[in-house]
């Protein structure tokens, strides 16, 4: 593979701005998001009371997936663990790419990561550590030296957020001296379905050789805004080529287990919830995820298969 120097993002492809939801404050995400909760309400509720959530289902590895963790919600999410940890035993982000590898899942295993590198993650990694759970933090080097005034331009254009922090190299280093593990998601945090081939391969290798000189390796991937139409069969076979060990989409599913002999490159479902949410809501949709897992050669869309894996 090819060395890459740190100097190589001293001056970074601009930043591609996404239009892929309604800005930041737009009215129109408050009433969706009031819209959303009723239904959901009313979803988790009757999935409750038919005891949905505590039914039995075969083993599964279920990657969960946060944006953030205010500080003031800290509390919230120690207990949202809490609650998670009676139906999951919680794993590393790498010893559950093993399990759905080799098909060894014995329980329901569970592990936690967060894209982006916001400050507060820091936040959440304490938390995690508090409670024994260690999980994975993807990042993009470009935004770790970005200057403090192109900080509200990238966070409302590309991040599609209201203006935050972002974490540093010694924040990363604090949550690896913690036993968590950090990923590329890639240097600018573009779409991937829209970018050249050989803009995906600097993204992937450059991204992959600042955070190894930085902070010793980074094995594992995950690609900007995370559904499969921000990504080609071109990408998945290039973070192959890379040498990347796993590929996480922002795809719900859960990982089953399996006897397949054949090494398959699969992409790893994750699972999005909030801390913000009601406890109910998350597990809503954790467990509609449980109830249908997936083997490796179900995890990528079908007619992408072939082509990922030709043999």
């Amino acid at each position: 593979m090819p060395n890459r120097t740190l100097e190589k993002i001293e001056n970074p492809p601009e930043f591609q701005v996404q239009d892929l939801a309604l800005p930041p404050g737009d009215w129109r995400r408050s009433v969706r998001g009031l819209v959303r909760r009723s239904v959901l309400d009313l979803l988790s509720t009757y999935s409750w009371l038919r005891g949905e959530f505590a039914r039995r289902t075969i083993p599964v590895v279920q990657v969960i997936n946060l944006h953030g963790v205010p500080e003031s919600k800290s509390s919230d999410f120690g207990a949202l663990l809490e609650q998670l940890r009676k139906r999951y035993e919680f794993i590393p982000y790498s010893a559950a790419v093993e399990k759905i590898r080799t098909g060894s899942i014995d329980r329901n295993y569970a592990t936690v990561t967060f894209d982006d590198g916001l400050k507060n993650h820091k936040d959440a990694a304490k938390v995690m550590r508090e409670h024994q759970i260690q999980g994975c933090f993807f990042v993009t080097p470009a935004v770790m030296d970005l200057e403090q005034s192109r900080i509200p331009d990238y966070c409302k254009n590309v991040l599609r957020i209201q203006p935050t922090e972002f974490m540093d190299w010694g924040d990363l280093t604090q949550l690896l001296d913690w036993g968590h593990e950090v990923g590329s998601h890639t240097v600018t945090h573009p779409n991937m379905s829209k970018i050249s081939l050989d803009q995906v391969r600097y993204e992937l290798e450059t991204s992959r050789d600042i955070i190894t000189a930085k902070l010793g390796q980074a094995k594992h991937f995950a690609w900007p805004l995370g559904k499969f139409s921000h990504f080609s069969v071109a990408a998945a076979r290039a973070v192959q080529d890379a040498g990347y060990e796993s590929c996480a989409s922002a795809e719900r599913g859960s990982h089953a287990a399996h006897k397949d002999q054949q090494q398959v490159n699969f992409c790893l479902r994750r699972d999005l919830i909030e801390v913000q949410w009601p406890t109910r809501h998350s597990e809503y949709f954790l467990m509609k995820s449980r109830r249908v897992p997936l083997k490796p050669t179900q995890t990528w869309p079908a007619e992408w298969l072939p082509l990922l894996n030709p043999n």
